[in-house]
Protein backbone atom coordinates (compact mmCIF):
# COMPACT_ATOMS: atom_id res chain seq x y z
CA UNK A 1 0.00 0.00 0.00
CA UNK A 2 1.12 3.35 -1.26
CA UNK A 3 0.64 5.50 2.06
CA UNK A 4 1.98 3.30 3.93
CA UNK A 5 4.99 2.55 2.58
CA UNK A 6 5.51 6.61 2.29
CA UNK A 7 4.64 6.27 6.26
CA UNK A 8 7.69 3.37 6.66
CA UNK A 9 10.02 5.43 4.47
CA UNK A 10 9.67 8.90 5.60
CA UNK A 11 9.70 8.14 9.21
CA UNK A 12 13.29 7.67 9.60
CA UNK A 13 13.94 11.02 7.62
CA UNK A 14 11.99 12.62 9.87
CA UNK A 15 13.40 10.74 13.30
CA UNK A 16 17.19 11.17 12.10
CA UNK A 17 16.97 14.40 10.50
CA UNK A 18 13.98 16.04 12.19
CA UNK A 19 13.80 15.22 15.67
CA UNK A 20 17.26 15.99 16.88
CA UNK A 21 16.79 19.70 17.03
CA UNK A 22 14.43 19.40 19.83
CA UNK A 23 17.40 18.66 21.90
CA UNK A 24 19.04 22.15 20.52
CA UNK A 25 16.35 24.50 20.94
CA UNK A 26 17.74 26.29 24.30
CA UNK A 27 21.39 25.79 22.76
CA UNK A 28 19.96 28.08 20.04
CA UNK A 29 18.67 30.95 22.45
CA UNK A 30 22.31 30.29 24.41
CA UNK A 31 24.88 30.40 21.85
CA UNK A 32 23.18 33.10 19.31
CA UNK A 33 21.55 35.54 21.51
CA UNK A 34 23.43 34.91 24.75
CA UNK A 35 20.29 34.67 26.83
CA UNK A 36 20.89 32.86 30.01
CA UNK A 37 19.90 29.23 30.41
CA UNK A 38 16.20 29.59 32.26
CA UNK A 39 14.98 32.19 30.23
CA UNK A 40 16.54 29.71 27.02
CA UNK A 41 14.34 26.88 28.69
CA UNK A 42 11.11 29.16 28.53
CA UNK A 43 11.36 30.10 24.88
CA UNK A 44 12.02 26.61 23.89
CA UNK A 45 8.66 25.68 25.47
CA UNK A 46 7.04 27.90 22.62
CA UNK A 47 7.73 24.44 20.06
CA UNK A 48 5.43 22.91 22.91
CA UNK A 49 2.57 25.41 22.36
CA UNK A 50 3.22 25.54 18.74
CA UNK A 51 2.37 21.61 18.73
CA UNK A 52 -0.92 22.14 21.01
CA UNK A 53 -2.49 24.49 18.64
CA UNK A 54 -1.32 22.33 15.50
CA UNK A 55 -3.09 19.00 17.03
CA UNK A 56 -6.20 21.41 17.54
CA UNK A 57 -5.96 22.64 13.76
CA UNK A 58 -5.28 19.03 12.45
CA UNK A 59 -7.99 17.28 14.16
CA UNK A 60 -10.48 20.25 13.55
CA UNK A 61 -9.75 20.72 9.52
CA UNK A 62 -10.60 18.04 7.28
CA UNK A 63 -7.81 16.50 5.27
CA UNK A 64 -8.50 15.34 1.83
CA UNK A 65 -5.27 14.27 0.79
CA UNK A 66 -3.52 12.84 3.87
CA UNK A 67 -0.60 11.62 2.18
CA UNK A 68 0.76 14.84 0.60
CA UNK A 69 0.09 16.74 3.99
CA UNK A 70 2.50 14.26 5.68
CA UNK A 71 5.21 14.62 2.77
CA UNK A 72 4.93 18.36 2.87
CA UNK A 73 4.94 18.51 6.53
CA UNK A 74 8.60 16.58 6.68
CA UNK A 75 9.74 18.37 3.81
CA UNK A 76 8.39 21.98 5.50
CA UNK A 77 10.15 21.01 8.33
CA UNK A 78 13.70 20.42 6.97
CA UNK A 79 13.27 23.90 5.12
CA UNK A 80 11.87 25.37 8.30
CA UNK A 81 15.19 23.73 10.41
CA UNK A 82 17.71 25.85 7.93
CA UNK A 83 15.62 29.09 9.10
CA UNK A 84 15.54 28.35 12.75
CA UNK A 85 19.27 27.66 13.11
CA UNK A 86 19.93 30.85 10.46
CA UNK A 87 17.54 33.47 12.04
CA UNK A 88 19.27 36.22 13.36
CA UNK A 89 16.14 37.83 15.04
CA UNK A 90 14.80 36.37 18.69
CA UNK A 91 11.16 37.03 17.91
CA UNK A 92 11.97 35.46 14.69
CA UNK A 93 13.37 32.29 16.15
CA UNK A 94 10.30 32.51 18.63
CA UNK A 95 7.72 32.77 15.95
CA UNK A 96 9.75 29.95 13.39
CA UNK A 97 9.38 27.08 16.09
CA UNK A 98 5.90 27.77 17.17
CA UNK A 99 5.38 26.82 13.35
CA UNK A 100 7.94 24.12 14.38
CA UNK A 101 6.07 22.22 17.06
CA UNK A 102 2.63 22.53 14.71
CA UNK A 103 4.12 20.77 11.45
CA UNK A 104 5.06 18.23 14.62
CA UNK A 105 1.50 17.72 15.29
CA UNK A 106 0.31 17.45 11.57
CA UNK A 107 3.33 15.24 10.93
CA UNK A 108 2.31 12.81 13.65
CA UNK A 109 -1.03 13.05 13.37
CA UNK A 110 -0.87 12.14 9.52
CA UNK A 111 1.82 9.19 10.06
CA UNK A 112 -0.73 7.54 12.10
CA UNK A 113 -3.68 8.53 10.32
CA UNK A 114 -2.50 7.13 7.26
CA UNK A 115 -1.49 3.40 8.88
CA UNK A 116 -4.72 3.14 10.55
CA UNK A 117 -6.61 4.06 7.37
CA UNK A 118 -4.64 2.19 5.27
CA UNK A 119 -3.91 -1.08 7.25
CA UNK A 120 -6.31 -4.12 7.13
CA UNK A 121 -8.05 -4.49 10.33
CA UNK A 122 -5.92 -7.56 11.03
CA UNK A 123 -2.73 -5.86 10.27
CA UNK A 124 -3.47 -3.34 12.12
CA UNK A 125 -1.40 -3.42 15.19
CA UNK A 126 1.44 -5.24 13.36
CA UNK A 127 1.75 -2.24 10.83
CA UNK A 128 1.75 -0.07 13.51
CA UNK A 129 4.41 -1.83 15.38
CA UNK A 130 6.59 -1.89 12.01
CA UNK A 131 6.26 1.88 12.12
CA UNK A 132 7.40 2.18 15.90
CA UNK A 133 10.25 0.16 14.50
CA UNK A 134 11.52 2.43 11.67
CA UNK A 135 10.55 5.41 14.61
CA UNK A 136 13.48 4.21 16.63
CA UNK A 137 16.03 5.10 13.60
CA UNK A 138 16.05 8.26 15.42
CA UNK A 139 19.47 7.13 17.67
CA UNK A 140 21.21 7.84 14.34
CA UNK A 141 20.13 11.31 14.41
CA UNK A 142 20.65 11.13 18.24
CA UNK A 143 24.73 10.00 16.97
CA UNK A 144 24.92 12.14 14.11
CA UNK A 145 23.79 15.18 15.72
CA UNK A 146 26.59 14.64 19.08
CA UNK A 147 29.38 13.89 16.35
CA UNK A 148 29.00 17.12 14.62
CA UNK A 149 28.63 19.26 17.60
CA UNK A 150 31.91 18.06 18.49
CA UNK A 151 33.02 19.50 15.33
CA UNK A 152 31.12 22.79 14.73
CA UNK A 153 28.22 25.53 16.57
CA UNK A 154 24.78 24.69 17.15
CA UNK A 155 23.36 26.12 14.14
CA UNK A 156 25.76 24.78 12.09
CA UNK A 157 24.79 20.89 13.36
CA UNK A 158 20.64 22.27 12.72
CA UNK A 159 21.54 23.33 9.09
CA UNK A 160 23.70 20.50 7.83
CA UNK A 161 21.02 17.88 9.92
CA UNK A 162 18.60 19.58 7.75
CA UNK A 163 20.12 19.78 4.85
CA UNK A 164 21.15 16.13 5.14
CA UNK A 165 17.79 15.20 5.64
CA UNK A 166 16.20 17.01 2.70
CA UNK A 167 19.02 15.18 0.41
CA UNK A 168 17.47 11.61 2.21
CA UNK A 169 13.99 13.27 1.71
CA UNK A 170 14.34 13.46 -2.03
CA UNK A 171 15.70 10.54 -2.65
CA UNK A 172 13.16 8.56 -0.60
CA UNK A 173 10.67 10.45 -2.80
CA UNK A 174 12.37 9.61 -5.97
CA UNK A 175 12.39 6.01 -5.16
CA UNK A 176 8.44 6.35 -4.15
CA UNK A 177 7.76 7.46 -7.20
CA UNK A 178 9.84 5.13 -9.01
CA UNK A 179 8.22 2.39 -7.47
CA UNK A 180 4.54 3.79 -7.87
CA UNK A 181 5.67 4.69 -11.51
CA UNK A 182 6.20 0.85 -12.11
CA UNK A 183 3.52 -0.16 -9.91
CA UNK A 184 0.74 1.23 -11.84
CA UNK A 185 2.23 -0.27 -15.45
CA UNK A 186 4.21 2.78 -16.59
Amino acid sequence: EKSILTVLMLAPVYNVFVLPYLALIALIFLENFQTTESFAASLASVEGAGAVVGGILISSLPVSRPRLVFMLSTASFLLLLVLISNSPFIMGLIGMLFVAGMLSSIYSSMQSTLIYQNSIDDLRSPTLSLMTLFIGTGILGALNVSWMGLHMTVSNVITLMALEGFVVFLLMILFLRYLYDTDDGT
